[in-house]
C-alpha cells in the first residue's frame, strides 16, 4: 500500500512490463482472494483476539481502536493478531485523507488490459502459515509496538517510501532489517519465501518473458531475491 502521489509506475518500468508476456504476483490475487483471506484470519477455535494480549495491552488496543479507527475492538474478537495488525498499518500511511493504493491492484489491471495471464509464487494458505506459526507473544508484542509510538512508526514508514521511491534498495533493506518487532523473524517472513521463490522464477523466465512482482523488502540483501539468482549463475540488471 502507498499513497497515490508515491506511486512510482516509471516509462522505463512500463516498457518493461510491456514486453513480458505474463505476470507473477507473490501471492494470490485471485476471485475470491478476500474471502479466503478473511477466513485465514479469522480464529476457529475457543479463543478470542484478548487471549493473545495482558489486560493492559488489550485495553491500550481498545482504546486505540475507539480513538483512531473508529471501530469497537469487540467487533474483532475472533479475528486473529495478524488481523487487527493489518487495520493499524493502514494508520501508519498518511496519505491526508485519501485512498491508499496497492501495486497488486494497480499490476492486476496493467495485466488484464493486455489479456496478460496472472500467476502467483504463494497461495494464501503459504502465507498466512507464517503468522500461525510464530510464538502467541510475538504476534501480540507486533501488534503493540506498532500502536505504542505511532509517530515514530509513521517516520519509519516514510523513510521506506523515500528509500523505495529513490530506488535505494539498501536503505530499504536497512530499515527492514532494524525494525525491533520484525527481527526476529525475518527468517519466516522474508528468507525462506525467498528461497521457496526461486525454483519458481527461474522456471517460468525460461518459458518466456515474465514481469515478477515481489514486495521490494524481498530484494535486497545476501538472502534477498537477487542475490539468490545471482547464486545461481544469473545476470541482474536494474531497471530504473
Amino acid at each position: 500500500m502507498i499513497c497515490s502521489k508515491d506511486f512510482l509506475w516509471t516509462d522505463v518500468m512500463k516498457n518493461a512490463f510491456d514486453n513480458t508476456r505474463e505476470l507473477y504476483h507473490s501471492h494470490d490475487l485471485f476471485k475470491g482472494f478476500q474471502q479466503q483471506m478473511l477466513e485465514h484470519i479469522m480464529l476457529t477455535d475457543d479463543q478470542q483476539l484478548k487471549d493473545f494480549f495482558t489486560d493492559e495491552d488489550y485495553q491500550i488496543l481498545d482504546i486505540f481502536f475507539k480513538d483512531s479507527i473508529k471501530i469497537n475492538l469487540a467487533t474483532l474478537s475472533k479475528m486473529k493478531p495478524f488481523g487487527v495488525m493489518s487495520f493499524v498499518l493502514l494508520k501508519h500511511i498518511n496519505c491526508n485523507g485519501n485512498t491508499p493504493v496497492a501495486y497488486e491492484e494497480k499490476l492486476k489491471s496493467f495485466a488484464k488490459d493486455k489479456n496478460m495471464p496472472v500467476k502467483v509464487l504463494e497461495t494464501v494458505e503459504e502465507q498466512m502459515r507464517i503468522f500461525d506459526d510464530m510464538p502467541k507473544d510475538s504476534l501480540a508484542k507486533m501488534v503493540m509496538a506498532s500502536i505504542t509510538d505511532l509517530p515514530k512508526s509513521r517516520e519509519t514508514f516514510e523513510r521506506m517510501v523515500n528509500a523505495y521511491k529513490n530506488q535505494d534498495l539498501i536503505m530499504l533493506n536497512r530499515e527492514i532489517t532494524k525494525s525491533s518487532e520484525y527481527a526476529s523473524h525475518l527468517d519466516a517472513m522474508l528468507y525462506k519465501r525467498n528461497e521457496r521463490w526461486i525454483p519458481t522464477i527461474i522456471t517460468a523466465a525460461k518459458e518466456k518473458p515474465t514481469f515478477f512482482a515481489v514486495g521490494a523488502g524481498h530484494l535486497a540483501g545476501r538472502k534477498g531475491v537477487l542475490a539468490l539468482l545471482k547464486e545461481k549463475g544469473y545476470s541482474l540488471e536494474p531497471v530504473k
